[in-house]
């Protein structure tokens, strides 16, 4: 009798597991990745219709402002937040899958990305940054229809010429704060926070669910 024939068919049903819970993972990637596309239309359509109201006033009131951005700005942080969820399983399945069921698709690209890094050679924009400059565009759009249609100050009136600045400078905190989160290196983030999983897991460490 071959003793190697149950060990054999044990490496086959792990392997099936690892393929079978690698095909959800991907699965659940492109249904991050619609959702992120979904937004990205609804939303950009959106803030044009806006913006094009806007632009068929004869004046603005400063009171407008935040129209175009409630939908611009929370639109921005749904996708980023779907681009880090991405990452974040994409750093499980090269973490826990690939090594054990022969794949090699997201070290693959890892590794790729890397080599694109630090090459020196710029090949355009990130779909992310893309997105960001996307958004921010629209949001300078938004800024200059206001100016233009005479949403400013008398310019005598310091104390009102420095709270309408104030108003037309106040979305940029949260564009930098989107572009800083679009710059972190999500896949080494979340594969270090995988493998520390991992490493407890292989040490039995217990986890508080609170």
């Amino acid at each position: 009798m071959d003793k190697r024939k149950p060990k054999t068919n044990q490496n086959i049903s792990e392997n099936t597991y690892i393929l079978a819970e690698y095909k959800v993972l991907r699965d659940e990637i492109n249904h991050l990745n619609g959702l992120a596309s979904s937004t990205l239309q609804v939303s950009v359509l959106a803030s044009l219709a806006t913006i094009g109201y806007l632009l068929q006033l004869k004046s603005l009131n400063l009171l407008l402002f935040p129209i175009p951005f409630l939908i611009i700005l929370p639109s921005l942080f749904i996708i980023i937040s779907r681009f880090q969820a991405i990452m974040r399983v994409s750093g499980y399945i090269r973490v826990f899958l690939e090594k054990e069921g022969g794949l090699s698709y997201e070290n693959r690209y890892l590794k790729w990305m890397s080599r694109v890094s630090t090459s020196g050679k710029r090949i355009g924009f990130s779909f992310r940054e893309t997105i960001f400059y996307l958004y921010l565009g629209l949001g300078l759009l938004s800024i200059g229809i206001f100016i233009s249609k005479g949403a400013i100050p008398d310019l005598d009136r310091w104390m009102l010429v420095v709270s309408y600045i104030f108003v037309y400078i106040s979305p940029f905190p949260f564009y930098f704060y989107a572009y800083r989160l679009i710059k972190q290196d999500w896949r080494k983030i979340y594969d270090e926070y995988w493998r520390k999983v991992k490493e407890d897991e292989g040490n039995g460490t217990a986890y508080n669910s609170g």
